[in-house]
């Protein structure tokens, strides 16, 4: 009978700006990290919202033998969990009061579900898989900011393949096409994207306007898409109520002086998703169907993206890793 060992590797450690700090995860076989953060308002009517949590840990790691299974920005991380899987963190104890207690918990996971013995880490010698996280300095619209960080092991596991995502940065130096060049070698089922610029207002101006995909400079899967369709793919795997929910707001008149004041429509232009798109190689999330992109054996699997600006832009390609059995 399949269990799992849910554990403890840091518990409400006090975080100082701009430290760095590893830790030795499990050796067992490892399905997922939860990563939560607490910390106290620093003042009435300064609220401590998403993007002050998102932007705590400029780099999280994830590293094997020192090399990196997973990369990225906190931030980036959770929107790529959210596409990945639809989870989303959402903000615990919110509320408008000075040293109000608010946490904000994140998943970082090795494979496509949570528990699933065939997609995560495979068993490790102690000390050779390690967690590193920086944090940034100073804290925003916070003070006293803890870490409290679980992990899950399944022991009895006999995994077939795991998750890699890592932060592949550039930026341009001119506008209209560039191309970006993706790992090749293992199956890819993802690529979560990150455009500086984006519409908004009267300005359509965007980073990341259209993007193609080709492997050995033949136009494959995505021919042409443009940002708004990526956006709205990322939108769709994270989950249909998360754009109504995420940083929701009203607009609010003060001059109207009524006892009881009717706000304006909700606002979501400033949304933390709205700089995010999505790549989606594996649209039904079953490997039995066999959707990915296949790299083995190619030259070069690489995107066309054409830019109207010389913003910075991230991909992070989401590799499906396979394990050979065990005496092979």
């Amino acid at each position: 009978m399949p269990f799992f060992i849910k554990s403890v590797l840091s518990s409400e450690r006090t975080i100082v700006a701009g430290e760095q700090v590893t830790y030795d995860l499990p050796v067992n076989p490892l399905s997922y990290i939860d990563l939560r953060f607490t910390a106290l308002q620093s003042a009435l009517n300064t609220l401590v919202n998403p993007t002050d949590f998102l932007g705590l840990v400029t780099s999280v790691e994830v590293l094997w033998r020192g090399s990196s299974l997973i990369s990225g920005s906190l931030r980036d991380l959770a929107m790529l969990t959210a596409a990945l899987m639809g989870y989303w963190p959402d903000l615990q104890n919110h509320g408008n009061a000075a040293n109000q207690r608010i946490s904000m918990a994140f998943k970082i996971p090795f494979g496509r579900r949570l528990f699933w013995s065939e997609e995560i880490l495979p068993p490790v010698r102690r000390g050779e898989l390690q967690l590193r996280l920086t944090y940034v300095t100073p804290f925003v619209n916070m003070v006293t900011p803890i870490e409290h960080i679980e992990t899950v092991e399944i022991p009895d596991a006999t995994p077939s393949r795991f998750l890699k995502y890592t932060t592949l940065p550039k930026t341009p130096t001119a506008s209209g096409d560039h191309d970006m060049d993706l790992p090749i070698g293992n199956p890819l089922i993802g690529a979560l994207l990150f455009s500086t610029t984006v519409p908004a207002g009267v300005a359509e101006t965007t980073s990341i306007d259209a993007l193609k995909l080709l492997v050995d400079n033949v136009e494959f899967m995505y021919s042409l898409s443009r940002w708004e369709e990526l956006h709205a793919d990322f939108l769709k795997r994270a989950g249909a109520a998360l754009p109504r929910i995420w940083n929701h707001q009203h607009m609010y008149d003060p001059t109207l002086v009524a006892a009881n004041q009717t706000t304006d429509r909700a606002q979501g232009a400033l949304s933390d998703l709205r700089q995010y798109g999505y790549l989606d190689f594996d649209p039904l999330v079953d490997p039995a169907m066999g959707y990915a992109l296949i790299t083995a054996g190619r030259a070069r699997v690489h995107l066309r993206i054409s830019a109207d600006d010389t913003a910075a832009i991230r991909v992070l390609p989401i590799e499906m890793i396979p394990i050979a059995p065990r005496g092979a």
